[in-house]
């Protein structure tokens, strides 16, 4: 009798380490795939992270009228960036073992550069910690695990004193008439739901903003790996940006994907003395250039 116990229990540990194994090695995939994708890779957490030390103005037809940003000239230095990648399988109680949601969260450590006064070469440095978020939903099929819908990667400054919030970006698109809209950083966008533009497009971009103590400025990061641009957007009021985006500017081949964010910088943080701290919000999110009669770019 006992020793037929202990074969069942015996039975019972090895199915529950093999069940244990797969498990551990279907996670392991899933966290491949994300590293490695044009959509979710590590480009996706360093969407604000620009080289580029001068703010690139451009002054859009029918924008002249709103306030442009006063002098300013800044730089992030990301000195550490830490990422860690959660999967569950399945997605949700209830759901197939052939889903999976992945939870990807970083954690940015460096400085933040900048000079306010154009008669002063006084150079204030400011240390950035910031936390990223995002999620990702995949399937698997006879290809093994593929990626189906992403939200954006939120960045939030930890330990911030100041509530800032992004409430609406929308892009509208010409001439091809594409629009993307998002007030939800929570929402799980397909890849033809993801911001999609033609090469030749110029994009209106307009993004509603919110902080409980002060005011900031808007900027727009775009622009492939090595060459990344970074635009401040015009003011329209306290809280409301807007700025052309005009898509041609990138050499691409398409179809092609790239990585954009908005971003939310506080006023003290750009313009205060050495007193101020650094305070920031980003939404960031893939984005797509290809031409209509092209298929958008698919993984390996």
């Amino acid at each position: 009798m006992k020793r037929g116990i202990a074969l069942l229990l015996a039975l019972f540990a090895s199915l529950f380490f093999s069940c244990k194994r797969e498990s551990s090695a279907e996670e392991e995939e899933v966290k491949k795939v994300i590293e490695q994708s044009l959509y979710t890779g590590k480009d996706f957490d360093r969407a604000t992270d620009e080289g580029e030390t001068i703010p690139h103005l451009f002054n859009p037809v029918g924008l002249l009228t709103n306030e442009t940003i006063p002098w300013v000239r800044f730089r992030r230095k990301i000195d550490s960036l830490e990422r860690s990648i959660r999967v569950r399988i399945p997605a949700y109680p209830g759901y197939p073992e052939t889903t999976a949601l992945a939870t990807v969260t970083s954690r940015l450590s460096g400085r933040f550069f900048v000079n306010n006064r154009r008669d002063s070469p006084v150079i204030y440095i400011r240390p950035i910690l910031d936390s990223g978020y995002s999620q990702i939903y995949l399937t698997r099929g006879n290809r093994g695990w593929r990626i189906r819908k992403i939200t954006p990667k939120i960045l939030t400054t930890i330990s911030s004193p100041s509530l800032l919030s992004i409430v609406k970006i929308r892009a509208e698109a010409s001439p091809s008439g594409k629009v993307f809209e998002i007030t939800n950083p929570d929402t799980f966008l397909s890849k033809n739901e993801l911001p999609t533009f033609s090469p030749n497009d110029t994009v209106r971009v307009e993004v509603t903003v919110h902080s409980d103590t002060d005011s900031g400025w808007v900027f727009l990061h775009r622009g492939p790996r090595g060459i990344r641009v970074r635009e401040p957007f015009y003011k329209r009021s306290t809280y409301i940006f807007e700025r052309t985006w005009i898509i041609g500017s990138e050499p691409a081949q398409t179809p092609v994907v790239r990585h954009a964010a908005i971003d939310f910088i506080l006023w003290p943080t750009l313009f205060g003395d050495s007193t101020a701290s650094y305070n920031a919000k980003a939404w960031a999110l893939p984005y797509i250039i290809k031409k209509e009669e092209e298929n958008y770019p698919e993984e390996d």
